[in-house]
């Protein structure tokens, strides 16, 4: 996800402010009383315009101006102080026409161009703020200003070096010159010389001690260098000296967010937001917090209004498409991503994304055009690599996905998760001792990765390695006492050891985790039925059942315990579901058993000649009547086991005609909880 971080510079030039309040009141009435006096002079509107400009106050600074111009249409220092006036209040069009008439009267006015080239760059005209630069430094050789001014653009423009050059020439001209060492630093960090940028701004911090921009830029090369709690020491100054200086708590937020510490983060977002309602960034910054708190909802309303205020912000739709990722719709996350790269075609972690929603809906050859492109633009990132690698496998392409996460891996191999995804890879190819080594790399990498342990588990239970299996499914329980697939996991290991109390023990621990698990129920039943606690097996059976109705094979095994039990119409019943549903039940007996007289010696029971007949493998299909069929399917509708829907698809009838013939069974057609929420989502349909 993209952060909006909020890094200040001191590029523009701006007039002196008086002293003291005082001192600003006894000039403004000198001024008024001068004009009182003889109206007429431009020269007193000019000054008492520039006292109220210095006071903030500039709607009445810029009437004084106009007055002036009114009375001198060709006094060039007023133009230049109104459009100083205008570029304060952040109108900078209008800044620019000022410049330029006072540029028109006198074009050797230094600041006149020093200034207008701030407003170029204000408004991201850089080639024209870099002429009027050059006119400023060549009128005036020694200006610190301009070279100052001049670097920052080059900053913005990318070109860093030459920032650095102009910059180190300001300071040569003035030494104690703080704005030029803070913008030297913006300079030194986006080059990545962190440690340089701290020593400029603590040089900046040294010569004003008042300068809170310096204490914000510092702060953001301490995060950057993850060094959060001096970052938040450097942001607290920062806001301390100026509390109206929104940067310092976005950036202060951003940290607090790397940290973890969502809710800290999300109020100083809001302070920001508070001070600034159009502060884009930091609608975006709040939108990360959410969608990192899981409040996916409200981080999509804080993108949207990013959005809205910057339409060409690319980093608030890359990161609105991240949380339309989050909730599943990853079509309008591709509209997003397309949006994105449309704003910023060089943004490799968006084409990655991308291809990950790509992948997802199924255009596996978009998404392996998108993660290709990454690794055309940067061929040393190694989430490219991985991204294709993922789609590869999905593709069933696993050699494909071998290459590619092995690369990944030489460019960082630190990352666990690719050590994970090639182990899954290996697995798939059957070659399950690399699969081990990759899954163990992944653990010696990160000692909390669970899923590592569990996938590693179960490949030893593949290899009939117990004793490594439950080690690796107690370590993911450990870590992740409340994972209820790994009691399972384990349980169903112990059963295969033959330790059927501690499987059952499992199982239900699993259960009480997660009661919606059908199969915990069968594999718990099959546990007691091996303890001969048939009674519990059949009400674990049922249970699963009841949970999972389409599994087929649930009736087979319900119907074989009941014949343990002497049970005969209630195994008749769920055996003959199991044939309606295609269970090859006598394949499944024989294949257990080997024979009916095993399953006798066995069990101590004797099999009635039609259960015989139904476990006997047969040449001629299986044939049961409507009435005996239908009757079947309402037995099982009337225990709530299965739906309307389900047991009529039982009965081999249409839904309707089996509501219909409830009837003549005494029976309800809302006899189950499904069959109610299907009627009233069917009413409220009908109703729109």
């Amino acid at each position: 996800m993209l952060q909006s971080i909020s890094e200040l510079s001191n590029a523009q030039h701006v007039l002196g402010i008086a002293d003291n309040k005082s001192e600003v009141k006894r000039t403004l009435a000198n001024y008024t009383a001068a004009t009182e006096l003889d109206p007429k002079p431009s020269s007193t509107y000019n000054n008492q315009g520039i006292t109220y400009c210095e006071n903030g106050n500039y709607n009445h600074g810029i009437a004084c101006f106009i007055k002036a111009i009114e009375l001198h249409p060709k006094y060039a220092v007023v133009y230049y102080n109104l459009g100083n006036a205008y570029y304060n209040k952040g109108e900078y069009k209008k800044a620019i026409e000022d410049y330029n008439k006072a540029i028109q009267l006198n074009s050797n006015h230094v600041d006149a161009y020093v200034n207008r080239g701030a407003a170029y760059s204000k408004t991201n005209r850089h080639e024209l703020a870099l002429e009027d630069y050059n006119k400023a430094i060549q009128l005036h050789p020694t200006y610190p200003l301009a070279y100052s001014n001049r670097g920052n653009t080059y900053n913005e423009k990318g070109e860093y070096e030459l920032a650095i050059a102009d910059l180190k020439q300001a300071i040569g001209l003035k030494p104690d010159y703080a704005d030029a060492y803070n913008n030297l630093g913006n300079a030194h960090k986006a080059k990545g010389r962190y440690e340089l940028a701290i020593a400029d701004y603590t040089k900046a911090i040294k010569l004003n001690p008042e300068l809170a921009e310096a204490y914000n830029n510092r702060g953001i090369t301490y995060n950057e260098k993850g060094e959060y709690e001096l970052a938040i020491a450097d942001y607290d100054k920062a806001i301390k000296l100026n509390p109206e200086l929104a940067e310092a708590y976005n950036n202060r937020g951003i940290t607090y967010n790397e940290k973890g510490e969502y809710e800290l983060a999300i109020a100083d977002y809001d302070k920001a937001i508070k001070l600034n309602s159009k502060y884009a960034e930091a609608f975006n910054n709040r939108g990360l917090a959410h969608n990192a708190k899981d409040e996916v909802d409200r981080a999509i309303r804080n993108y949207d209004k990013a959005i809205k205020l910057k339409p060409e912000y690319a980093g608030a739709y890359s990161n609105r498409g991240i949380a339309y990722m989050d909730k599943g719709n990853y079509e309008r996350a591709i509209e997003d991503y397309n949006k994105a790269i449309k704003l910023k075609p060089d943004s490799i972690e968006v084409y990655v994304n991308r291809s990950i929603a790509y992948e997802r809906v199924g255009r596996f050859d978009l998404a392996i055009q998108d993660s290709t492109k990454a690794t055309e633009l940067n061929p040393d990132f190694a989430g490219a690599y991985h991204s294709r690698g993922n789609v590869y496998y999905n593709k069933s392409e696993v050699d494909e996905a071998i290459i590619d996460y092995s690369k990944a891996i030489e460019l960082k191999p630190e990352f666990a998760n690719i050590y994970y995804d090639r182990g899954l890879a290996y697995n798939k190819k059957g070659e399950l001792e690399k699969a081990i080594s990759d899954f163990t790399k992944a653990i010696e990498l990160n000692l909390e990765f669970t899923t590592a342990y569990c996938s590693r588990g179960a490949i030893y239970y593949k290899k009939g390695e117990f004793y490594r299996a439950i080690d690796d499914f107690s370590t993911v329980i450990r870590l992740t006492p409340d994972d209820a697939f790994a009691h399972y996991n384990r349980g169903v290991t112990y059963y295969q050891k033959g330790e059927i109390d501690e499987a059952i023990a499992d199982y239900n621990k699993a259960i009480e985790l997660n009661p919606e698990i059908a199969e915990i129920y069968t594999n718990r039943g099959t546990g007691y039925r091996d303890k001969g606690e048939v009674d519990k097996a059949i009400a674990d059976y049922s249970q699963a059942i009841v949970l999972k109705p389409k599994v087929a094979e649930s009736y087979y095994t319900r119907g074989e315990a009941w014949l343990r039990i002497g049970e005969w119409g209630e195994a008749q019943r769920d055996l003959t579901a199991a044939i309606l549903q295609g269970v090859n039940i006598a394949e499944a007996f024989h294949n257990a058993y080997g024979s009916i007289e095993v399953f006798e010696q066995r069990t101590s029971v004797k099999l009635p000649e039609d259960i015989v007949d139904l476990l006997t493998p047969q040449q001629e299909p299986f044939e049961i009547d409507k009435e005996a069929r239908v009757a079947l399917a309402m037995k099982y509708y009337e225990n709530e086991e299965l739906s309307s829907g389900l047991a009529a698809r039982l009965a081999g009838v249409s839904r309707e005609e089996f509501m219909y013939l409830m009837g003549d069974y005494g029976l309800s057609p809302f006899g189950t909880a499904e069959d109610l929420r299907t009627e009233l989502e069917n009413a409220r349909k009908t109703s729109h």
